[in-house]
C-alpha cells in the first residue's frame, strides 16, 4: 500500500512541475517593450566608428583567399591523378581501336584475343605505376597528399 502512495504522490509532483503556467498578456507585452527599449537603446547610442570596427571585425575577405589558395594546394595532386587516370583511358581507348577493328582484313578470333589480353596486360601495369603514390608515404601526408604549405 505504501508503495502505491509513494509512486502516487511522485506523479503528482512531476504533474505539478510540468504543469503549464498560463501568465498574463501584459507580462508578454512588458517583456517586448523592454527589448525594444535595449535596441533602440542600442542603435541610438553607437556611433558610425563604432559599426565601422564591426564591420571590421567580421570582414573574413583575406581568410576567404587564404582558404582557397589553401584548398587549390590540398586538392592539386587529387586533380593530377585524376587527370592523369582520364588522360591515360584516352590513350587507351585510341589504342584499343586498332585492336577491335576487324573490318577489310582476316583477324581470327584468337588474335583479337591476344591482343586485348596484351592491351589489358600493359594497360594494368601503367594504372598502376599512374596510381603509385608511395614516394609521398615519407613525407607528412594525408592519404598520399601531402599537407606541407610553402609561402
Amino acid at each position: 500500500m505504501k508503495t502505491k502512495t509513494k509512486a502516487k504522490a511522485k506523479s503528482n509532483t512531476i504533474r505539478k512541475i510540468f504543469k503549464s503556467k498560463h501568465y498574463q498578456v501584459y507580462y508578454l507585452a512588458l517583456a517586448m517593450t523592454g527589448l525594444l527599449v535595449l535596441e533602440g537603446a542600442l542603435f541610438g547610442l553607437t556611433t558610425k566608428a563604432d559599426w565601422q570596427e564591426a564591420l571590421t571585425i567580421f570582414d573574413f575577405t583575406e581568410n576567404l583567399k587564404q582558404t582557397q589558395v589553401q584548398l587549390s594546394t590540398v586538392f592539386a595532386p587529387m586533380i593530377g591523378v585524376v587527370e592523369g587516370v582520364n588522360d591515360f583511358y584516352k590513350q587507351a581507348t585510341d589504342a584499343a581501336m586498332p585492336l577491335f577493328d576487324l573490318s577489310g582484313s582476316d583477324n581470327d578470333l584468337a588474335q583479337v584475343v591476344s591482343g586485348v589480353t596484351e592491351f589489358y596486360s600493359q594497360s594494368s601495369i601503367q594504372m598502376a605505376s599512374l596510381l603509385d603514390l608511395s614516394a609521398t608515404i615519407g613525407q607528412g601526408s594525408v592519404a598520399g597528399i601531402s599537407i606541407e604549405m610553402e609561402y
